[in-house]
């Protein structure tokens, strides 16, 4: 009860609620902030992107990206992002680009023939034409 009553008697007690508030607030959002991508796409980022009519060049889109194509989502895009960076970090074939067609892309682990035929409308390789 003398808490209370010193809260109300102290002018700046309200204003540290209320930061106090604020930074909880901020520290809830941190786990949706870092799922943002992966929420765009379940909430139909997919046709935005084929509506456009945008190709991607696989050699050098982000994985988020990669994860918008039809088939592709989060873990196949990043398979895609890890296989064309090698171990280190960098581009496995630095002077080149890795993927030239869409069949290069079965090498990646889990696309086969079928997914790799079905994002080929959406892919822009290297000196093709769009």
């Amino acid at each position: 009860m003398a808490s209370s009553r010193l809260m109300e008697s102290h002018p700046g007690s309200q204003r540290s609620a209320g930061a106090r508030a604020i930074l909880l607030m901020a520290i809830l959002a941190l786990p949706l902030a870092a799922r943002l991508p992966r929420l765009l796409i379940d909430f139909g980022a997919r046709p935005a992107r084929q509506a456009t009519g945008i190709r991607l060049n696989p050699n050098s889109a982000a994985w988020w990206e990669l994860a918008l194509l039809p088939e592709i989502g989060t873990g196949l895009a990043q398979a895609i992002k890890t296989y064309r960076e090698g171990a280190s970090g960098e581009l496995a074939i630095p002077s080149a680009d890795v993927f030239s067609q869409p069949a290069d892309l079965d090498a990646v682990p889990g696309i086969g023939p079928a997914t790799s035929s079905a994002i080929t409308a959406y892919l822009a390789f290297p000196g093709s034409p769009r």
